[in-house]
C-alpha cells in the first residue's frame, strides 16, 4: 500500500510512525536538555550546576512535545506530497500526540503553527520559516528557565549551539522517517 492509495489505514501509519519516531526524540531530547540546563549552571553554584526542579523539568516537556510537534507538521506539509495543514494524516497525528493528559499542550503546538503559517512583519524573511517556530522555542525555553542576567555571553552561545543541533538533529531524524514512510516522487 503506498500514499497514493489515500487509504485511512495508510493515512494512520504514516502518522503512527511519526508519532513514535517524535517520542523517541523527544526522549533523548529531553535528557540533552537537562544536561543543558546543569552545565547552565543555573540553580547551582558556580563550579557545579543542579539538575531542574520536576516542575521545570515537567514545564520543559510540555514545551518541548508542542514544539517538536509543530515541526514535524510543517515537514508534513513541506513534504513533496503537500499534506494539508487540516489534512487526515495531521488529524490523525495530533490525536495520538495531544492523548487526555498533553491536551493542555495543544494550545502551544497552534502557537508555533501560527507562527509558521503567519509570519510577523518583523520575522526574517531570508530564513526558512519553520527557522520561526525554532526561534520561538528557544525564547520561550530561554524565559521558562530564567536565564536573563544569570548567564554570560558564553553560556548564551552554547545554548543557542546546543539548542540548534537538538533541532536540526529533530528535523534530520523526521525527515528520514517521512523519507521511509512516505518516499518523494
Amino acid at each position: 500500500m503506498g500514499p497514493e492509495e489515500d487509504s485511512s489505514g495508510y493515512e494512520k501509519r504514516v502518522a503512527l510512525a511519526l508519532g513514535t519516531v517524535l517520542g523517541d526524540i523527544l526522549k533523548s531530547s529531553s535528557n540533552e536538555l537537562g544536561k543543558l540546563y546543569i552545565r547552565m549552571h543555573v540553580g547551582g553554584g558556580f563550579f557545579r550546576g543542579r539538575p531542574m526542579t520536576e516542575e521545570l523539568a515537567r514545564e520543559t516537556r510540555y514545551e518541548m512535545i508542542p514544539y517538536g510537534a509543530a515541526l514535524a507538521a510543517v515537514l508534513l506539509y513541506k513534504w513533496p506530497h503537500r499534506t494539508s495543514p487540516d489534512g487526515p494524516i495531521l488529524h490523525h497525528f495530533e490525536n495520538m500526540v495531544f492523548t487526555l493528559n498533553l491536551e493542555k499542550a495543544k494550545p502551544t503546538y497552534s502557537y508555533y503553527l501560527d507562527r509558521y503559517y503567519h509570519p510577523r512583519t518583523s520575522d526574517s524573511m531570508a530564513l526558512p520559516r519553520e527557522s520561526i517556530i525554532h526561534s520561538e522555542f528557544v525564547q520561550r525555553l530561554y524565559k521558562m528557565w530564567d536565564l536573563f542576567g544569570r548567564v554570560g555571553d558564553a553560556q548564551k552561545l552554547e545554548y543557542v549551539k546546543a539548542l540548534g543541533d537538538l533541532s536540526r538533529d529533530m528535523e534530520t531524524l523526521l525527515t528520514a522517517c517521512l523519507e521511509t514512510i512516505w518516499p518523494k516522487p
